[in-house]
């Protein structure tokens, strides 16, 4: 029996009976108390239910009672000496706290650290329990070229659903994915190490379903046979590796957006075709022209003949020097063949890519959006195209404004 009470004390209860006679039902009642501190405190109670015949109450002498109480009494010294399975329970009972919503105060790592203290790996392996707890330590400099380990816990403590991980900090860092291996259940807790600046803790949460996992499996691909936990603890170091690689990919994706858009600082420090192509490699690609998604805006692109008279180095200057109120910044770009780039940055953080080859034709145009949003893309380009069309409408009326009024004079 679980339970929990006002300061979010957890406690187990664990009851058997030891004899049933015909006066009297006798049980014991172990209580497993955890509250704000790793230690589980236990105790054990006798419980003696009244004379189940009421008229047996009135004959039975008091040397039958005391020799009853002295019988149950060794019952129950005998039970508790060889309740050999009550580290068992412990340990169950911790790895029931460390899946529960209400977090110990001292926080999971203190948890989980106590918990393999008391229970090593070679204890657990010698049972079958519902849960196999492990722990390994992983490396990270690898991934700390560009970034130290503090700016990677923030972008994934940012990104919680981009990665499926869920937030199970209480006083110290600590994120937990949840994944499948073998057809087990596991959870990973991935934490800092406390004694090293480029080092992750992992703590590897299997539920067993108290079955034999140090039996041998044969995966497909593979010729040799593998232990089951071996294969569990692989795969979720692989998973929490590939998840870091992906995150490091991420973040170097966004120093190069940040770089281009918000934290712009001039055309000096990224007008080259190195940081342009990375900028693109690392962006979801929307086309302007073949996706269909703006016929007029195509209409003004594809106009080979001019018959628009669209002068796109003005229009771009006009951006840059006048300003939009939806596009904040330009940078030109000149390409080895005398092409120009332009990427243009828009307020809903995205960028128009439209690059032209030396006869000044358009050679392509696509708005770049952010490779980890998902869900309002379409929505994203549209309302670039939308704006950037609007603005050239504009510009064309103010040039033939210009023109005509300067004709008549």
């Amino acid at each position: 029996i679980l339970a929990k009470d006002s300061d979010e004390s957890s406690f187990l209860y664990l009851i058997k009976d030891i004899t049933t006679s015909q006066s009297r039902r006798v049980s014991i009642l172990i209580e497993l108390a955890a509250g704000n501190d790793p230690v589980v405190h236990m105790k054990t109670f006798l419980l003696f239910s009244r004379p189940l015949n009421a008229n047996l109450s009135n004959v039975v002498s008091l040397r039958h009672r005391e020799n009853e109480v002295g019988i149950i009494s060794a019952i129950v010294h005998d039970f508790i000496a060889r309740m050999g399975h009550i580290g068992e329970h412990l340990f169950n009972f911790w790895c029931h706290r460390s899946l529960s919503e209400a977090l110990p105060e001292f926080g999971l790592h203190q948890l989980l650290e106590s918990t393999l203290a008391r229970f090593s790996e070679d204890y657990q392996s010698r049972r079958l329990l519902p849960f196999r707890l492990q722990r390994r330590f992983l490396d990270i400099s690898s991934y700390l070229v560009l970034f130290d380990r503090s700016s990677l816990i923030d972008h994934l403590h940012q990104n919680l659903g981009l990665y499926n991980l869920r937030d199970r900090s209480q006083g110290a860092v600590c994120l937990v994915l949840r994944t499948v291996s073998v057809n087990y259940t596991v959870f990973i807790y991935i934490m800092p190490h406390r004694d090293i600046e480029t080092a992750f803790d992992i703590f590897i949460l299997c539920l067993t379903r108290s079955e034999n996992i140090n039996g041998y499996i044969v995966e497909e691909g593979f010729q040799r046979a593998h232990q089951i936990s071996a294969v569990i603890l692989f795969s979720s170091m692989t998973k929490v590796s590939s998840m870091l690689d992906r995150a490091s990919s991420n973040i170097r994706k966004m120093k190069v957006w940040n770089t281009f858009g918000l934290g712009f600082a001039g055309a000096g420090d990224v007008a080259s075709m190195d940081y342009i192509q990375e900028l693109r490699a690392t962006s979801t690609n929307v086309d302007a022209i073949n996706s269909g998604a703006n016929e007029e805006l195509t209409a003004l692109l594809t106009d080979e003949g001019n018959d628009f008279h669209l002068n796109w180095h003005e229009v771009f200057a006009s951006i840059r020097n006048r300003g939009a109120d939806f596009f904040l910044h330009v940078i030109e770009c000149d390409q080895t063949d005398s092409g120009t780039d332009y990427i243009v940055y828009g307020r809903n953080d995205t960028f128009l890519d439209i690059s032209f080859d030396a006869a000044k034709r358009v050679e392509h145009a696509r708005v770049l959006l952010k490779a980890l949003d998902s869900g309002n893309e379409d929505a994203s380009a549209d309302e670039t195209f939308h704006e950037f069309l609007l603005f050239v409408l504009q510009w064309l009326w103010k040039d033939t404004e210009k023109e005509f009024l300067g004709g008549n004079a």
